[in-house]
């Protein structure tokens, strides 16, 4: 009974996402590192980090799942160029049910104004 009642909690907790830092000065481009934390299920088959700016840069990252993972955590490290970035992580799940992360604001500022 335990583990169907944990099953169902691991099901629908939330995907969370964590980014290094959140403004970056005197950079025309930077590495930014992204950690996607998903609980594991059968069901779960892609993970992506998707970003958009203001300023037309946009893009993604996805991992595919084969079967159900033990893994809980995915490590994602993209570069961007200047600008002001929202970023999501998203989950699909075979249901065709869709999870995402509350977004996250970025910004990568090519240098300091004096």
């Amino acid at each position: 009974m335990f583990s169907a009642i944990l099953a169902i909690a691991l099901a629908l907790a939330p995907i969370s996402l964590r980014i290094d830092g959140g403004s970056f000065y005197m950079a025309d481009e930077v590495t930014l590192r992204a950690v996607l934390s998903i609980p594991p299920h059968p069901d779960n088959r892609v993970a992506a980090l998707v970003w958009d700016s203001e300023d037309g840069g946009a893009g993604s990252s996805s991992i595919s799942f084969q079967g159900d993972e033990d893994r809980t955590t995915y490590r994602f490290a993209i570069r961007l160029s200047s600008g002001h970035y929202v970023i999501v992580g998203i989950l699909s799940r075979a249901d065709r049910t869709i999870v995402r992360t509350e977004p996250q604001s970025i910004v990568i500022v090519s240098s300091v104004p004096q």
